[in-house]
């Protein structure tokens, strides 16, 4: 993480791509609280530099549900996924709650 954000400043899309990735790592690991601020971190700068209605603000949203579904948080963790909802749809993709089966979803990296 200190190398990329080195080369890519560290409030850049790849350095949130990295962050979120590595929430998926400590979510395996069932690290929760570890994921859980990974993944916030990966939002803040998401947010940054995609804006809220960006594909990759929405997975992100949708990973700290799930890491909040698992602290048992669940009103924060339905919160997360009606926030990523609205912007999946925003962007002509149809959430399902069975979408909830395949997290975390990871980034192999953007344009």
């Amino acid at each position: 993480l200190n190398i990329i954000g080195s080369i890519f400043g560290h409030n850049h899309r790849t350095v949130a791509d990295t962050l979120n990735n590595m929430g998926g790592v400590r979510y395996a690991q069932e690290h929760w609280e570890g994921a859980l601020e990974t993944y916030q971190q990966a939002l803040d700068i998401a947010l940054s530099v995609l804006g809220g209605k960006h594909p990759d603000v929405a997975a992100t949203l949708s990973n700290l549900g799930a890491v909040l579904e698992k602290l048992g948080k669940n009103d924060e963790s339905d919160e997360r996924f009606k926030q990523a909802a609205e912007i999946w749809e925003f962007n002509g993709i149809e959430w399902k709650e069975e979408m909830r089966n395949f997290l975390p979803l990871n980034f192999e990296g953007g344009g």
